[in-house]
């Protein structure tokens, strides 16, 4: 494939050179003569097509024939299983790309495709394997294809095997499709009864921090279903702790998410409580990244619901200078609403309630409002910095 002009890049940078001249400064940079048909102004047209031109005989080697419309599916399936690995990795890689279809996904969940997948999680080649991965990965971003793969045991256990697999790249895999899985809390229970919290937990600190993360977004969704009680017996706020304290900033953040979700039951409030929990909070509200500081506000809200934080809120002045520049970051909305739920839960001690009155109060009523529900928590939160009990009045 040629172009009409001849040095045609050079003609399209240099408009204003007159092409011959530049034809021929080209020629003579090369120690090439310059009669040549191609430099008169206009250029010939080449006797060469203009189209891309690919030969007949080029063959994609990592994908395998596809049959037409319906016959695709069964003829892959049909070469999952064939004694070279080369087929089955091409099949895996034509069948990954074809289920990117929502229809393909249920006709592969018709044909069992996810159980025939499922023994070839451990196979030889690493390269099948992490490719059997992103297929089920691919399948369970649709409803069914989870329900299929949460209700086939072997391949539930093959999966929990692939967690230790020596290729760092296949454990990233497998971990995406855990937080694929673990999205709706019906398979997301599965997860749980199946174990995967405590192999998630047992994992989490060993990884590195694509991984990590990845496991943490899995965790959040675990707990939002079944799993408070489990992961919070199995150590799992421990683990969240040091994660915000000693991870990056995208950990910390996830970390926080996670220690909200768990400090949602009675029994992890207490726990927050006795460990000092609040403190640590606080030093975290300090940083600069708006997701860190949203995270830990939200953490926050819900560590302090409890009598005994509220008095303990009340020895960390920095906590509630800190909430007040928070409530007033309207540019945060998360920031912000979560910044004012915390500290209305901390007013409700007569103590706070008395100091926010007298030193914050002009600013909690300058909080600039750009939303409902911000403004509704705000009228909230006034009421309770203005309530006065019967007996003092």
């Amino acid at each position: 494939m040629h172009p009409l002009n001849k040095n045609s890049y050079l003609q399209s940078r240099t408009q204003d050179i007159n092409s011959r001249i530049l034809n021929r400064s080209v020629d003579v940079a090369r120690n090439q003569p310059t009669l040549d048909e191609s430099d008169f102004d206009p250029g010939y047209n080449r006797l060469t097509s203009q189209y891309p031109y690919i030969p007949s005989t080029h063959i994609d080697p990592t994908r395998r024939p596809v049959a037409f419309g319906r016959w695709a599916l069964p003829k892959l399936k049909r070469e999952l299983h064939n004694k070279d690995n080369k087929i089955v990795l091409q099949a895996v890689t034509s069948l990954s790309d074809l289920l990117h279809d929502s229809e393909r996904v249920y006709d592969a969940v018709t044909l069992k495709i996810p159980n025939r997948l499922a023994d070839l999680l451990t196979h030889e080649m690493p390269e099948i394997r992490e490719r059997v991965c992103i297929t089920l990965t691919t399948l369970a971003g649709i409803a069914s294809g989870r329900e299929v793969i949460v209700k086939c045991n072997l391949l539930m256990d093959n999966l929990a095997k692939l967690m230790d697999d020596e290729e760092e790249t296949i454990r990233f895999k497998v971990a995406i499709l855990l937080e694929m899985i673990a999205r709706t809390w019906f398979a997301a229970d599965y997860l749980v009864d199946a174990g995967f919290i405590k192999l998630i937990l047992d994992r989490i600190s060993k990884e590195i921090d694509n991984i990590k993360l990845t496991y943490l977004e899995a965790l959040m969704f675990l707990m939002y279903a079944e799993g408070k009680d489990e992961a919070l017996s199995l150590g799992a706020f421990d683990l969240f702790v040091s994660c915000m304290e000693e991870g990056t900033d995208f950990i910390v953040t996830k970390a926080a998410d996670c220690l909200l979700m768990l400090t949602s039951i009675r029994p992890a409030k207490e726990i927050a409580f006795d460990k000092q929990t609040l403190q640590r909070l606080t030093q975290l509200l300090y940083r600069d990244n708006f997701e860190i500081y949203s995270s830990v506000a939200s953490a926050i809200m819900f560590c302090t619901i409890k009598s005994r934080a509220k008095i303990q809120a009340k020895e960390m002045p920095r906590l509630l200078e800190r909430l007040i520049v928070l409530m007033n970051d309207w540019k945060c909305r998360s920031a912000q609403l979560f910044s004012i739920k915390a500290l209305t839960n901390i007013c409700e001690y007569p103590d706070v309630r008395t100091e926010v009155k007298q030193k914050y109060l002009d600013k909690v009523e300058e909080i600039i409002v750009n939303d409902e529900n911000v403004r509704r928590h705000k009228e909230i939160l006034l009421t309770v910095i203005k309530w006065v009990p019967r007996s003092a009045t």
